[in-house]
């Protein structure tokens, strides 16, 4: 393989750079193509079918160490009206694990609060980080997430939206997200 020629290695994460002792190269993203003035959310919305209530998204392949069960039982526990939906992009029901999150998901938030959208080109990306109100990347601290970073931070900043993530691999690093003690959780 050509890889094993290269004569440097670069990697992702500090994880990864710990391990393989290369120096750490961040996702890029076209900021001009990524840029929240190119979409209209209300069509946005419109095609995607998203109501009024406030819609989280995750934009991307499922995989169980990306955390999606753990997203879809904790919008389970919000039941009070309106209780927030969940917009999932990009799930492939030929997998048997996207098959199996979509049904767990349709059946904890019913289908009022469930919107998916299976794969699409990476043209409309852009669309699909754009639709929900806040984009999620709830990865488990296992060692298939600490290897990675989730390109969709990236993008979803570039299209300045919230992001709401674990701290798990540099995500807390990159979104500077602090420890919040249990005497501030409310």
């Amino acid at each position: 393989s050509i890889a094993g020629t290269f004569p440097h290695r670069l990697v992702s994460n500090a994880w990864l750079a710990a391990r393989y002792g290369a120096p750490v190269l961040p996702h890029v993203r076209d900021t001009t193509w990524l840029a929240p003035d190119r979409v209209d959310r209300r069509t946005l919305m419109a095609r995607f079918e998203l109501d009024e209530r406030p819609w989280v998204g995750f934009i991307g392949t499922a995989r169980d160490h990306k955390g999606l069960g753990d997203l879809v039982a904790a919008l389970a526990s919000l039941r009070e009206a309106p209780a927030p939906g969940l917009f999932l992009a990009g799930l492939d029901a030929a997998q048997p694990s996207a098959a199996r999150l979509r049904e767990r998901a349709l059946s904890a938030l019913g289908p009022e609060r469930l919107r998916v959208v299976g794969p699409f080109p990476f043209t409309d990306l852009p669309s699909h980080v754009a639709a929900p109100d806040v984009v999620c990347i709830p990865s488990r601290d296992e060692p298939a997430a600490r290897g990675q970073i989730p390109a969709k931070v990236f993008d979803a900043m570039a299209m300045g939206q919230p992001v709401v993530a674990s701290r798990v691999n540099d995500l807390g690093r990159i979104l500077d997200i602090g420890r919040i003690g249990e005497d501030q959780v409310k």
